[in-house]
């Protein structure tokens, strides 16, 4: 039967899985720690979680 597939299927016939996204929760001073990343490149942060009442002190840090 062409309909049943028999597991475990072998990794080489598996759909390719797309990674997890890498969020960072940003605490009130952490954007000084994570702006030197930034700076040089890092790929491997997706984005940032900012508490609304520390949007204002992390400015900085959104503009990028």
């Amino acid at each position: 039967m062409s309909n049943v597939v028999h597991l475990p299927r072998p990794r080489s016939q598996r759909p390719a899985s797309e990674g997890l996204g890498f969020y960072v929760r940003v605490g009130r001073n952490d954007h000084v720690s994570l702006l030197d990343p930034l700076a040089t490149g890092e790929e491997g942060i997706f984005g940032f979680v900012i508490d609304a009442h520390n949007a204002e002190r992390h400015r900085e840090l959104r503009a990028r």
